[in-house]
């Protein structure tokens, strides 16, 4: 009896061990550039964190798509890194090159608040009406050889967070 209690709690426990966290609120800027302005509330696991601070790159993949009178579909990924020489962590957009650097672990989490980034001219002038969704994962495929395999299998390697969809111009 007590080796299956034992059990149970250890599934809980992993159960419990992978990442969330929303997508509280997204938006296309339709502007001359446009953009894709979100709001994330990430919560990462502590394995995800470790590898962090470790110097393990983590890749943030957005997918975002429009259903509509146009179908549209865009790929951003940001990079996580910490730069141990420089004592820093780093956010870059490995679509447009942009890097921000932060002293401490908390300001980068912080910065994925808010998220901006490009989007291409096609995305402009969306009609009203137009259904979009947005989902953010991490990209296994982005990580060092060694850990891609834990990182498909283990649920302390995921950010499970549920797709955000809204409507254009409503």
């Amino acid at each position: 009896m007590a080796r299956r209690l034992a059990l149970l709690a250890f599934a809980a426990l992993l159960c419990a061990c992978h990442g969330g966290g929303a997508i509280e609120s997204a938006r296309i800027d339709d502007g001359a550039a446009p953009a894709i302005d979100a709001r994330l509330r990430l919560q990462p696991t502590a394995d995800l964190l470790a590898a962090l601070d470790r110097g393990v790159p983590l890749v943030l993949r957005l997918d975002l798509a429009a259903d509509g009178a146009r179908h549209l579909r865009a790929v951003r990924r940001i990079e996580l890194r910490y730069l141990p020489l420089a004592q820093r962590y780093a956010w870059t957009d490995l679509d447009s090159g942009a890097v921000r650097t932060f002293a401490r672990r908390s300001l980068l989490l912080a910065a994925l608040d808010r998220v901006r980034l490009p989007l291409p001219a096609d995305w402009s002038g969306l009609p009203p009406g137009t259904r979009l969704a947005l989902s953010l994962s991490l990209d296994v495929d982005a990580l060092p050889p060694p850990l891609r395999l834990p990182a498909l299998f283990s649920p302390r390697w995921r950010l499970d967070l549920p797709e955000h969809a809204w409507t254009a111009g409503a």
